[in-house]
């Protein structure tokens, strides 16, 4: 795999996931019995366009410690997924999503530590 190729697959990875925790599950909130924005869901989202533009576009000052984006998405990425499984969330009525949302998570880890390596 080209690191275009990984590259391409960690943004688009990271973007969906960060589009289903910033508006999707927000909407569903909303439009839920109990309409609400869910703080979780969006610092999530938020994470991850901060994580995303990191690994992107980091200063310059960062530039030496490019490596360390990845792993911080790897990380991130993994509380996430245990976050979904200590909350219940396969119980819930958004569950297909969520599982959609955890592979998409899993393929963002693997895209991120494949991008370390051929940073190396």
């Amino acid at each position: 795999m080209t690191r275009s190729m990984t590259r391409t697959g960690l943004i688009l990875t990271t973007l969906f996931t960060t589009v289903v925790h910033l508006i999707v599950l927000n909407y569903l909130a909303l439009t839920g019995d109990d309409p609400h924005i869910d703080p979780l869901f969006t610092l999530n989202g938020l994470g991850y366009a901060a994580l995303l533009f990191l690994a992107v576009r980091p200063p310059a000052f960062l530039n030496v410690y490019r490596s360390l984006t990845n792993w911080l998405l790897m990380l991130y990425a993994g509380a996430t997924i245990v976050a979904f499984f200590l909350f219940d969330g396969p119980g819930q009525s958004t569950a297909m999503l969520g599982w959609v949302t955890k592979f998409d998570e899993v393929l963002l880890m693997y895209f991120a530590w494949k991008n370390t390596k051929q940073e190396a």
